[in-house]
């Protein structure tokens, strides 16, 4: 990894992280994110630790109190591959489980609403509801487990359809921002008051979600992306002929 290593008392930061590296998942303990990081390497699959509250990558010795969660970013394509070790990785500490650990305590319909939602949970407690369930003698499989995923998989790739009143104040806004800069003697807003509609047109436009699979997706339907490209493109065109006004004026 091309990482550059800034040693400072008991941390060890490393910057320069790649954009292609995405969470892949998180740990609020350190030693467990390296014990996982240990498991990747040795399946050869590249990663990050990163604290994804300071935006850098990061590394803590010696220092067991500290609550910072830290996430491990991998490549994309490396998802699927990375997805089996960290089930390995949980599987063999779940016979290793105190009893009281809460999950023990939990009702059978409880741990099957886990299985359910198998990414609204961490993956120790979504295996552990499992194996639970086993012990009791409830049937799961991991073909009912896998099905359970891809229709969460599914309803997360929803399309969200964007505000109807954003995108109709973007056009008004592209529209008439000169004119109001015009009207009221102020030159100065036909520059600022455009970066309105812009950045309304640039959010519904790139607006992308990452899913637990790696996979990435534009959030909007497109025919809002057209909209939003369209405000874009207005916004710009009638800026550069309010610039043209403002030039021979």
């Amino acid at each position: 990894m091309n990482i550059f290593d800034v040693n400072c008392n008991r941390t060890l930061i490393a910057l320069n992280m790649s954009n292609d590296f995405i969470l892949f998942q998180q740990f609020t303990d350190i030693e467990a994110a390296e014990d996982f990081a240990a498991e990747l390497r040795n399946n050869n699959i590249e990663y990050h630790l990163v604290d994804h509250d300071n935006d850098i990558n990061v590394k803590v010795y010696n220092y067991n109190t500290i609550q910072i969660p830290i996430g491990v970013n991998i490549r994309q394509q490396d998802f699927a591959k990375a997805d089996e070790v960290l089930t390995r990785y949980y599987e063999a500490q779940i016979n290793n489980i105190d009893r009281s650990y809460y999950l023990f305590f939990a009702t059978d319909q409880e741990l099957k609403v886990i299985l359910n939602n198998p990414f609204d949970w961490g993956r120790l407690d979504y295996l552990l509801a499992a194996h639970i369930l086993k012990e009791r003698g409830i049937a799961v499989t991991h073909e009912a487990m896998q099905q359970a995923k891809e229709e969460k998989l599914k309803e997360l790739t929803q399309k969200e359809p964007a505000s109807e009143w954003v995108i109709a104040a973007g056009y008004t806004l592209a529209v008439l921002v000169p004119f109001i800069a015009i009207y009221f003697n102020k030159p100065g807003l036909g520059f600022i008051l455009p970066v309105a509609p812009l950045m309304a047109g640039l959010s519904i436009y790139y607006n992308r979600k990452i899913l637990p699979n790696g996979e990435r997706f534009y959030v909007h339907p497109e025919k809002d992306r057209k909209h939003a490209k369209n405000i874009i493109l207005l916004n710009l065109i009638i800026t550069v002929l309010y610039l043209v006004y403002c030039f021979y004026q």
